[in-house]
């Protein structure tokens, strides 16, 4: 390396300025409850994602936000 050169690449920038990202750590008794307490407080307009790590966890949060008035699906 006689002649090195320094290249600065600008860091990725993976959420849009009009996202919202939060990450809680809760019980695992508490997850369904404070999961509809969180969406009860956010705006009507508002789209939301929830991850969960398996199939049925997926459907139980599909029944549970459905039982608690929200419009909700599951992509596999």
């Amino acid at each position: 390396m006689n002649d090195p050169e320094m290249i600065v690449i600008e860091g990725e920038k993976v959420t849009a300025d009009n996202v919202v990202q939060s990450v809680i750590y809760p019980a695992n008794s508490e997850k369904l409850q404070l999961l509809v307490h969180l969406l009860n407080e956010m705006e009507d307009n508002s789209h939301v994602m929830v991850f969960s790590n398996t199939r049925s966890g997926a459907d139980l949060v599909d029944r549970t936000l459905r039982a608690n008035g929200f419009s909700s699906g599951v992509m596999f």
